[in-house]
């Protein structure tokens, strides 16, 4: 190689070293893009992952402010008449949910829902029997519009006729104390909205229903089939899972 490049006449040997610094310097050139391409990747998914948590503190702080200022609906029943069973085995009554706006602005578009469920003999886990068919509640297509609450207003003006047909009851009786019984739950949801909802909000919430016994202290949580039971005689136990979104 030495022997070569002695031999080389001057012109030979300046176009070999052009050749040697263009190709170091390509080269070079060569090593700084990739690093300037692994650097601009890096930023990228750096600036993505920013803009990403960025994006979840502000929702974060949305949620947090809407929940601060949004309305918030309670929900509550009171019977006001008479359990009633028909000639058709069948029981019905009246009730009257209580809606109030425990919140910081209106709830608007409310519409409670109700309804009587019988649990059968037999059902195993009593609790998620009933949470299911509570969270199963939509609202009403012939709703029951209470209308618009400000904070602090409530309304138990909505009337609303509840029942179970006697092949229901047949589903869910049982004898006690010498008399046939059966246990039912009234199952409610309110649905709601306030100015910047996109969606309806809902309270979810149920009672079991009994009578007052005067032999047992409590009364029994389940009513009797085939009487007239008061509105004064009728005791309810909240479920546990009752919430609101």
């Amino acid at each position: 190689m030495w022997q070569w490049l002695k031999s080389l006449n001057n012109a030979d040997k300046i176009s070999l070293g052009l050749f040697l610094v263009t190709a170091c310097y390509l080269a070079f050139t060569i090593k700084i893009w990739k690093q300037m391409v692994t650097s601009n990747k890096h930023a990228e998914k750096t600036y993505n992952e920013s803009k990403s948590a960025a994006e979840e503190d502000r929702k974060l702080l949305r949620s947090q402010l809407e929940a601060y200022d949004r309305p918030w609906i309670t929900g509550s029943i009171v019977f006001k008449e008479p359990i009633t069973f028909e000639p058709d085995g069948s029981a019905q009554t009246l009730l009257y949910p209580v809606v109030k706006n425990v919140g910081k602005s209106v709830a608007i578009d409310i519409s409670p829902t109700c309804k009587w469920i019988v649990i059968p003999r037999g059902t195993p886990d009593f609790l998620s029997f009933v949470t299911e068919r509570m969270e199963a509640l939509l609202r009403d297509s012939a709703p029951k519009n209470v209308g618009s609450l400000f904070p602090g207003d409530s309304n138990e003006r909505t009337m609303i006729r509840v029942g179970v047909t006697s092949e229901e009851i047949a589903t869910g009786s049982f004898s006690h104390d010498g008399a046939a019984r059966v246990s039912v739950v009234c199952i409610c949801a309110i649905f709601y909205r306030f100015a910047n909802s996109t969606a309806d909000h809902v309270t979810r919430f149920a009672y079991h229903m009994g009578q007052s016994n005067a032999f047992r202290t409590g009364g029994d949580m389940n009513i009797r089939i085939g009487t007239r039971i008061q509105s004064s005689e009728i005791i309810t136990l909240t479920h546990p899972f009752s919430y609101a979104d």
